[in-house]
């Protein structure tokens, strides 16, 4: 047996994908524990409002939904009924007896599997952690279950167990399976990468020759709230035939686009001076031009997408890091981090300037005094002292003795 474990933070997407493949008829619910009605009277949204219900519960967790398959052997003789033993037994011994989750059939491959849909936020808000739930839990019980059930041992044939996280590729028109690749791309942007409007999302997106498409204005797929996904030709054009959002795998829709906006753009604030200081440290060394800054950049693991005029005139940046996984305009970072203040911030000499260096002095002074703000500390009680300052005799102005007219006209 092959056990498989996917971590993420979107329980609808884990349970529309499975849905997605009942509908084609590739795919039985076989059973569902810990819901209020039996397997076939669920219907898909009771299915994740049970889920979300708990992962409303704690919304700090980076983590509150797992994808779980078991992958037998094709000569495992299995029926239905001892595969809803196994999972539930392998969900037991992995701590997660008392939560809910369902269990389906793939019926899509050339071996026997199930998918198990689950979240590790309990009943208390509180989370089971996912700590080498890989390496100290699951496969242990895995090599106990293979001897409990006399299933053909998974070690010799592929690796036992893995944690999959959604691989990001870029995308190539006519390549098959194209829906399922833009399934995969959207699925693991959302999951991986922080970002707080639709012009962001499409930044990483466009990177993977991918692109989300809005209605035009006035059109009725903008008052339908429509989106389409379509990919882009080496030039950066769209090509083929769009593909609705609402068909993919995940269901990236605008609706949910938005939820990702809101819940992001705070995690955004705090990747902020990171991302600054970054900049920064780079400039400080001697800039060029701007195409040797996102040169440079790119080197760091960030990538600057320039916004052009028709004349080829720079006025707009978005900064790419994929490092904190975050996608920043230059306006969020301050008007030194945007088009016009870097275009300030270059030296064509590619030498440090004493310009250069007080400029750099008076972000980090203006970033400081910023970061102290967000805390409501009265920031001009630093710059204050508790004692009087001594004045060097130098600098004292000498008093004019005052002259008494009345007095000198009596004399």
């Amino acid at each position: 047996m092959v056990v498989k474990i996917r971590t993420g933070k979107k329980i609808a997407g884990v349970v529309y994908y499975n849905e997605d493949k009942v509908l084609e008829g590739k795919t039985v619910l076989l059973a569902a524990n810990c819901f209020a009605a039996d397997p076939q009277e669920l219907t898909v949204q009771m299915k994740i409002n049970r889920f979300q219900h708990l992962t409303k519960l704690n919304e700090r967790a980076k983590t509150n939904a797992l994808h779980i398959s078991l992958n037998f052997h094709k000569k495992d003789c299995l029926n239905e009924e001892k595969m809803i033993q196994i999972a539930h037994q392998y969900m037991e011994g992995i701590g997660f007896g008392q939560q809910p989750y369902l269990i389906y059939a793939h019926q899509d491959a050339h071996h026997p599997h199930l998918h198990i849909a689950t979240t590790n936020i309990q009943a208390d808000g509180s989370r089971i952690s996912l700590h080498d739930i890989g390496k100290n839990v699951s496969e242990p019980l895995r090599k106990e279950l293979e001897q409990r059930y006399g299933l053909i041992v998974a070690e010799g044939r592929e690796p036992a167990h893995q944690i999959e996280k959604p691989s990001l590729k870029q995308l190539e028109y006519g390549e098959k399976a194209l829906k399922k690749s833009l399934s995969n791309l959207t699925r693991a942007v959302r999951a991986q990468y922080i970002y707080s409007g639709l012009n962001e999302f499409n930044a990483i997106l466009k990177r993977y020759n991918a692109i989300a498409i809005p209605g035009t204005t006035g059109s009725r797929m903008e008052a339908n709230r429509g989106l389409l996904y379509a990919v882009l030709d080496n030039n950066g054009k769209p090509v083929g035939v769009p593909i609705k959002a609402s068909a993919l795998n995940g269901k990236p829709i605008l609706r949910n686009l938005e939820q990702d906006f809101l819940q992001k753009a705070t995690l955004k604030t705090k990747l902020k001076p990171g991302i600054r200081h970054k900049l920064d440290m780079l400039l400080a060394g001697g800039v060029k031009s701007m195409a040797d800054f996102q040169h440079r950049l790119s080197k760091t693991n960030i990538d600057l997408i320039l916004s052009r005029t028709a004349e080829g005139r720079v006025f707009g940046m978005t900064y790419i890091d994929h490092d904190s996984k975050a996608v920043m305009k230059g306006s969020e970072l301050g008007k030194a981090y945007s088009a016009l203040g870097i275009a300030s911030r270059l030296q064509p000499s590619g030498m440090p300037s004493q310009k250069m260096t007080t400029t750099l002095e008076t972000i980090n002074q203006q970033n400081h005094e910023s970061a102290l703000e967000q805390t409501g500390l009265d920031i001009s009680a630093l710059y204050q002292t508790d004692y009087a300052q001594p004045v060097s005799p130098l600098l004292k102005r000498k008093k004019k003795k005052k002259r008494f007219m009345g007095r000198e006209a009596q004399r």
